[in-house]
């Protein structure tokens, strides 16, 4: 019986071809449309067809003279920021109590968290909805902060927690051995080690935040969010104004991405 296995040059060859095949389509799936949609923000028509007549910055110019667009996006920087804010606070503190005490119900608040990263942001959104129409609180900028820092706390837990559990406690053991008290052990040692992490998780909300569109759309009430502002746009015309518009928020997250890569590089290279 003839042995069936290719031989380990070719299946090595073949394999290493499919990989770079595999990630390139990958990344184009990924970021293709993407291009697309920085490249026509630049397009001279105000028609999406192909070939572009030419290359403008006059959408960039017309997006950033729409008061609106300005008054949207000012919401949502101060949405993001104030969510941001109290998600890190209080998402640190409980992802500490997690990791550093033993109480009853800590494996269900653990759940629960994973429970509100893994829930559909509709159902996030309705739920919340439902219950400030409950307490009678009507839509504006702080429901919506509100709602913001309820969907993305469980991110900021997922994030210090992780660095938390890879912290040494011996470092803590031993201010506290020295006569520190575990809050100024806390400030002293553990705070400015996991620094990083609690910057990065801060960052990684910010980002969720300012591109959060179901609960804004469910919460602002009358005001606007950018989001909901480029909703509103795309429903009665699409122009390149929509796409430049579109590139202002992507680069948001770029920043946000790229600050909080250089920030895990320096806590990962100052482990070892």
């Amino acid at each position: 019986m003839r042995n069936s296995r290719l031989p380990d040059w070719l299946v090595k060859n073949w394999g290493d071809k499919a990989f770079r095949i595999y990630f390139i389509l990958f990344l184009c799936y990924i970021f293709l449309p993407l291009a697309v949609l920085v490249l026509y923000a630049f397009n001279t028509s105000e028609y999406l067809t192909w070939p572009m007549k030419g290359m403008t910055f006059h959408w960039f110019q017309k997006a950033l003279d729409d008061s609106r667009l300005i008054l949207a996006l000012k919401n949502s920087v101060i949405i993001g920021l104030v969510a941001t804010f109290f998600s890190t606070f209080i998402g640190g503190g409980l992802a500490y109590g997690l990791v550093r005490f033993r109480f009853r119900g800590k494996t269900l608040i653990e759940a629960l968290n994973i429970l509100a990263i893994i829930t559909y942001g509709v159902v996030s959104a309705i739920s919340v909805l439902l219950w400030f129409r409950f307490l009678g609180i009507p839509g504006g900028i702080w429901p919506t902060i509100l709602g913001h820092t309820t969907f993305i706390m469980p991110f900021a837990v997922m994030v210090i927690r992780d660095r938390l559990l890879n912290f040494d406690l011996e470092m803590e053991e031993a201010a506290m051995d020295l006569g520190a008290t575990r809050l100024r052990t806390f400030l002293d040692v553990t705070l400015p080690l996991i620094i990083p992490s609690v910057l990065a998780a801060a960052l990684f909300c910010f980002t969720i935040s300012m591109g959060e569109f179901l609960l804004s759309f469910f919460l602002i009430g009358h005001e606007l969010t950018l989001p909901v502002y480029l909703y509103s746009l795309m429903r009665f015309t699409f122009t390149p104004a929509v796409n430049a518009a579109a590139v202002l928020i992507i680069l948001f997250p770029t920043i946000a991405v790229i600050i909080a890569a250089i920030f895990f590089r320096r806590e990962v290279e100052g482990m070892y």
